[in-house]
């Protein structure tokens, strides 16, 4: 949206026009501010330094016509579970409700089965120590295949188990492809985008 840099004269009245758009940048100007959610970005990711194995991250051009927009995606292969991992302070402003962890894949070939993948939460509060901590239990979600590969497939995973987090507290963020799941049956690699916990 465009933002209203307004210079007010004296004795104009402000009328439900004017006020509305100062409201509406204000929620704008929150949104993007991103007081009330975590990056799930793959370029904003940090890498496993043991245990597991890094989802690789690579740079695809995302059309034809210059200039070419181009995404970072993670490669989530169908036969091995990959990781993802972000860090973060849990925003103040995230409230009380159950977190979700939102985002955008899609499939390299496959145009049937489902995908299951799962996120997990590691919350350290404020006198916490920094070491001996893991990550929480699983969330998982199961999510359809569209008909063509290539198409952008949205989902959307309750954070149940969340680790009781609270406002404020240190968190790690793991995404993973559940590949051992009996759920998880469609071949190929899922390429995950972006997303969010909000």
């Amino acid at each position: 949206m465009a933002f209203e840099a307004r210079t007010w004269t004296a004795g104009e009245l402000a009328d439900a026009d004017k006020l509305n758009t100062i409201r509406d940048s204000l929620n704008a100007l929150y949104t993007m501010s991103g007081a009330n959610y975590i990056s799930m970005d793959p370029g904003e990711r940090i890498p496993f330094i043991s245990g597991v194995s890094n989802a690789p991250v690579s740079q695809v051009e995302a059309g034809t016509a210059s200039p070419i927009p181009n995404d970072y995606v993670a490669s989530f292969i169908g036969t091995a579970d990959y990781y993802l991992q972000w860090e973060g302070r849990w925003p103040s402003s995230a409230g009380t409700a159950t977190p979700h962890a939102k985002g955008n894949f899609y499939m390299g070939t496959a145009t049937s089965g489902t995908v299951v993948f799962g996120v997990k939460v590691a919350a350290r509060s404020s006198g916490d120590a920094k070491s001996n901590k893991t990550f929480g239990a699983a969330n998982l979600g199961t999510v359809a295949c569209p008909g063509t590969a290539g198409v952008i497939t949205s989902f959307d995973i309750t954070l149940t188990n969340n680790d009781s987090i609270t406002a404020g507290d240190s968190v790690n963020i793991l995404l993973y492809r559940y590949t051992n799941d009996a759920a998880d049956n469609a071949g190929g690699t899922a390429f995950y985008r972006d997303g969010e916990i909000k």
